[in-house]
């Protein structure tokens, strides 16, 4: 994202359009949000009724980065999704912050997508969306055509991101590297084709060439049509990389310490969970456990990345992949087993980096209510 330029004065401010949907009285409620990049403070006026709604707080989980058309934020519980600037300041000052770009990882890279994550985030991109996708014969020859490509560069399961930051464009080809991995090796060796690329075709990852590709790319895959998440519901469990590990750039470290476990990520999709659908995930440990609002309100508070996940041949399944996760308590992970997910990327109980089923009969359900009934 680039830097917006602000003076010192406490005054300075970026302002945006949000609607949040009231679930119990049945209608959109429209806000004005008013962001301070001075002390990362917000404050929120109700634009139907014409006065504050909420006084300027300093609001440290939400930071100037999370704040674009499209994206989501939690204020208080509430969903409140941007839905444009709010002013001729604030869209010129955020100008240069607004072009997106569509990667792709193919299946040749698989084994190493969470290094292509982790790439992306150390890079300076924002992920809008990623999902894993399967894409029919016919699909697979549309999208040939729309990208001008041969279609045997491609496979009818691929990654699929939507990327954000200035000049996005050219920043992830300049990532990606040539389109020959072994031209990739002598001119950009730490390109993600030199490192991860196997011939011209086998060469990990794609990107749209200019600003007008990547508009058609990314409305081919995130416009009007749906293509199916990937997800087997079968000898699987669920695993969900919570938003505050999302936030902090580690999604690509967790998901290729699975990886590297021999676990097979099988469906793969960012997602904005609103809090409703989180109270109702999370339901099973409503009085059971002290922390279960918290809970709630850590998993709705940004973006997180749900995951099917499954290790062949192996017997116990949920209750192996529940032992790579480790205590809910990272501070017991670090003494007991300081190798696991929670101990490594967790912060407390509730900010443990990642949710893990815990019955063996739970695993498909939780599976199914993100790749099925949340679709």
């Amino acid at each position: 994202m680039s830097k917006v330029d602000f003076s010192a004065s406490k005054n300075d401010r970026l302002c945006f359009n949000a609607e949040y949907y009231d679930h119990l009285a049945d209608l959109t409620r429209k806000y004005q949000l008013f962001f301070y990049p001075i002390d990362n403070s917000i404050e929120l006026f109700d634009i139907r009724l014409k006065k504050p709604f909420m006084k300027r707080i300093v609001y440290p989980s939400i930071r100037l980065e999370d704040l674009y058309v499209g994206s989501v934020v939690n204020v208080s519980g509430r969903q409140l999704e941007i839905s444009d600037t709010g002013d001729h300041n604030t869209k010129q000052k955020l100008e240069g912050s607004r072009e997106q770009t569509l990667a792709l990882i193919k299946p040749d890279a698989f084994e190493h997508a969470g290094k292509i994550v982790d790439a992306i985030y150390r890079d300076g991109f924002r992920i809008f969306k990623m999902k894993k996708i399967k894409l029919t014969r016919s699909e697979l020859e549309e999208w040939a055509s729309v990208c001008r490509r041969p279609s045997s560069e491609f496979s009818d399961v691929m990654i699929v991101i939507v990327l954000s930051a200035v000049s996005c464009v050219q920043k992830w080809l300049d990532l990606v590297g040539p389109d020959h991995p072994s031209e990739a090796r002598k001119t950009n060796i730490d390109s993600l084709r030199a490192l991860y690329g196997r011939d011209p075709n086998r060469n990990a990852v794609y990107g749209s060439q200019t600003p007008q590709d990547a508009k058609q790319e990314v409305d081919f895959f995130f416009g009007q049509r749906s293509f199916p998440p990937t997800a087997v519901f079968n000898e699987v469990t669920c695993g969900v990389i919570k938003p505050h590990a999302v936030l902090s750039g580690k999604a690509g470290q967790i998901m290729q310490a699975i990886l590297d476990a021999g676990w097979e990520i099988t469906a793969v999709e960012s997602i904005k969970l609103e809090h409703e659908n989180t109270a109702e995930f999370y339901e099973v440990y409503k009085g059971v456990v002290n922390e279960y609002m918290d809970m709630v309100d850590e998993l709705s508070s940004g973006p997180s990345v749900v995951m099917e996940i499954r290790r062949r041949g192996t017997p116990n399944l949920v209750q192996a992949f529940r032992e790579l996760c480790g205590p809910q308590d990272p501070n017991v992970g670090k003494i007991l087993r300081s190798s696991t997910l929670r101990a490594v990327y967790g912060e407390d109980r509730i900010k443990n980096a990642i949710h893990c089923t815990d019955l063996e009969g739970d695993a498909i359900s939780e599976v199914e209510y993100f790749f099925k009934i949340l679709q």
